[in-house]
């Protein structure tokens, strides 16, 4: 990316979506290799992630994934509480078979769940 190209000019991926069981949430991906899903914060959305996919260092040696959060860019929403969120993450993982390294994040919601 040229310094005169801003966030807002960069080619993203296009838009796609991905069905679970209560909600629909919405991702762009590029690249292939081993993944790496990006995570926005508060009021963000995959576009938060514009320069990562536009430096090849990331898109010719790995899959990148950032996905709309619920109720952000263009998912739905799901109930506003951690443990419906980290489910929507888990769930977007294994549904879009994303190969990903997850394993502290499951852990973290398997120990929050007994």
């Amino acid at each position: 990316m040229t310094t005169t190209e801003t966030c807002s000019t960069a080619t993203l991926p296009d838009r796609k979506s991905l069905r679970l069981a209560h909600c629909h949430l919405s991702y762009r991906a590029r690249g292939t290799g081993p993944t790496i899903v990006f995570l926005h914060g508060l009021l963000g959305n995959a576009k938060s992630w514009t320069y990562q996919f536009q430096d090849t260092r990331f898109s010719e040696n790995y899959r990148l994934i950032a996905w709309d959060a619920p109720g952000f860019g263009e998912s739905d929403f799901v109930p506003a509480e951690i443990d419906a969120y980290v489910a929507a993450l888990a769930e977007f993982i294994d549904g879009g078979h994303f190969t990903t390294h997850i394993r502290r994040l499951r852990q973290a919601y398997a120990q929050r769940r007994t």
